[in-house]
């Protein structure tokens, strides 16, 4: 442990008046972000697998605020023929999963190229660390009433809806450090 003396009560990050409710929504616009993490998630249903991205704001008064982006670009387990049982698909939800996922792999590419990634998307970690102009607007919330009666409230929430082609504000982010090895990686351990 080492003993710091640091007097956290005698520092003010910023002055109350410019500090920004991170609470709060984003007003849509172009904002300049970069992703910190990207990975291959599973559903709530355990029925489809999607690619999560969670970006940060790098510039401006809402600089350090979180926008996660789900790209659905995988359709579910029962509409590709990976699962048992002969559930027949309706061709109604089938459209509106092609649909979803057309929406969501155009976003995607559009990001790729933002970043210079023009060709093949060959794993999540290219995505991270690229400052990119996301356009944020907001969705509406909604109500939804599940099979056992319980009411879930889904509030608003900010969202991409593109990648803009300007140049990102950068003046205010640096980028992470590159890992490199450890310095444990020089003691010889005897086990």
């Amino acid at each position: 442990m080492a003993m710091l003396n640091f007097p956290v009560s005698g520092v003010d990050a910023a002055p109350a008046e410019d500090r920004v409710d991170f609470s709060e929504l984003m007003p849509k616009g172009n904002y300049s972000v970069a992703a910190v993490d990207a990975e291959i998630k599973r559903n709530q249903k355990d029925t489809a697998n999607y690619l999560r991205v969670s970006f940060q704001v790098i510039a401006g008064p809402w600089r350090g605020k979180f926008i996660g982006k789900a790209f659905m670009i995988w359709l579910p387990d029962n509409m590709t023929g990976k699962h048992e049982g002969g559930h027949i698909v309706d061709p109604q939800e089938l459209s509106k999963f092609q649909e979803m996922r057309t929406k969501a792999e155009k976003l995607l590419a559009q990001l790729c190229r933002q970043i210079g990634i023009p060709g093949m998307l060959e794993d999540t970690d290219q995505l991270v660390h690229k400052p990119v102009v996301a356009y944020v607007g907001v969705n509406k919330g909604s109500k939804r009433v599940g099979r056992d009666g319980q009411e879930t409230v889904y509030p608003d929430k900010n969202d991409i809806y593109g990648f803009r082609t300007e140049e990102p504000d950068v003046s205010q982010w640096k980028p992470p450090a590159p890992k490199g090895p450890s310095a444990f990686d020089d003691i010889d351990v005897p086990f």
